[in-house]
């Protein structure tokens, strides 16, 4: 029984659609060689006993990458080849993306390991997902069994950070190859682009916040837009992007570099050097009264974030696990990845997943009518019940 008589590239009549590289990759199945075209075989094998249907169907897409690799012999890429050449395999740069539309357009069951945490804002249908992720398992003898999935549900900051390593995968600026991750010798650098004029890399006119990403291309860093060399300018400064949420949605994104301090409130005021960021239109109900004017200073020291109280009410910080600390007016606080900084229950400051792809500050859109928030809630956040914090005095 061999892999090609499971292969099809009519959706409707797939089955599964499954990861091919994933699968061939694994090592904990049949053998100890870190690729093994045999492993897609055997998977063929346990879905149709696992369904009962020895006739069953698989859309199968291939990264790339596989189709060159030096661990699978000669004869295995050659036949990875021909599956292609003959419309049973679908290449992709990059498999996940395929495997979810998919599924989604489909409704099949992705075979995979793979968590899709990127994907999971788009297709909110991911998180904690029971009955549409499989993968292969390791049975005794050398056999390989299927086992349902229970999807994880991320963080938002868990899903940015995925999704920033997309973004660095499709410049060039992930070394998947050697498993060493960002090309930092290209990220924490400023560049400047040769052309005159370029709006991507422009002289001397950034700071280091939201500068563009670079693309990686034989060894040196060059403009996306005019494919040529750029220009060091030296080491990008310490820097942080948080988001700052208003009624369940993020209004805003700001880069907080080193020595320029962000002052978050209702109507806050900036010192020379500061920025301010204003977020008192989208304020309702009990926050007007108890966000102070000039609530938050936000500093990047070392690439930490540090969070100076300069409010009447003070602030709490909520962790993952819901347990909670409070900063008192003129305390500080040094906040981390997966920690809300709460200036009230309806908003609150947290860390952004991206390191090195930094947009900078987004600015606020036309404010609302002052009403009560309604609607679906963003994904993957666990809201807290409402608590106005009886006996806090209103700001002035």
């Amino acid at each position: 029984m061999s892999a090609e008589q499971f292969l099809t590239l009519d959706p409707a009549s797939a089955d599964f659609v499954v990861d091919v590289s994933n699968v061939v990759r694994d090592d904990a199945l049949l053998s100890a060689r870190k690729a093994d075209l045999e492993r897609l075989t055997a998977l063929c094998r346990a879905l149709a006993s696992h369904v009962g249907d020895h006739t069953l169907q698989i859309y199968a897409v291939v990264d790339d990458s596989l189709l060159t690799d030096s661990y699978l012999t000669r004869a295995e890429r050659a036949q990875l080849h021909d599956w292609v050449e003959a419309g049973l395999m679908e290449p992709r740069t990059v498999a996940d993306d395929r495997l979810i539309e998919i599924a989604d357009l489909s409704g099949v069951s992705v075979v995979s390991d793979d968590g899709f945490v990127e994907f999971h804002r788009r297709y909110p249908w991911i998180s904690g997902n029971r009955d549409r992720f499989v993968k292969p398992v390791p049975l005794p003898g050398g056999r390989v069994g299927i086992a349902r999935r229970v999807m994880p549900v991320p963080e938002d900051w868990q899903i940015t950070r995925k999704e920033e390593e997309r973004l660095l995968l499709s410049a060039g600026m992930l070394d998947r190859r050697t498993g060493s991750g960002p090309r930092r010798e290209f990220l924490e650098r400023l560049w400047r682009c040769p052309e005159r004029g370029c709006r991507l890399f422009e002289g001397g006119r950034r700071t280091g916040a939201g500068q563009a990403l670079p693309r990686h291309d034989r060894g040196r860093a060059v403009c996306p837009t005019h494919r040529l060399p750029l220009i060091d300018r030296g080491p990008r400064p310490s820097q942080v992007e948080v988001k700052i949420h208003v009624n369940d949605e993020v209004q805003t994104r700001v880069v907080v570099v080193a020595g320029h301090d962000v002052v978050v409130g209702r109507d806050p005021v900036a010192r020379k050097g500061q920025r301010a960021v204003l977020i008192g239109p989208w304020l309702t109900g009990a926050a007007t009264h108890l966000v102070s004017r000039s609530h938050v200073r936000l500093a990047c020291h070392d690439g930490v974030l540090e969070a100076h109280d300069t409010s009447t009410n003070g602030c709490r910080v909520r962790s993952a696990d819901g347990t909670e600390r409070e900063v008192r007016p003129g305390r500080t606080w040094q906040l981390r990845r997966g920690q809300r900084l709460l200036l009230h229950e309806s908003v609150w400051v947290e860390i952004s997943g991206r390191t090195f792809v930094l947009e900078g500050e987004t600015p606020l859109p036309k404010a609302p009518a002052r009403s009560e928030p309604s609607g679906p809630t963003m994904l993957g956040q666990i809201l807290p019940k409402q608590d106005h914090r009886k006996g806090r005095r209103p700001t002035r």
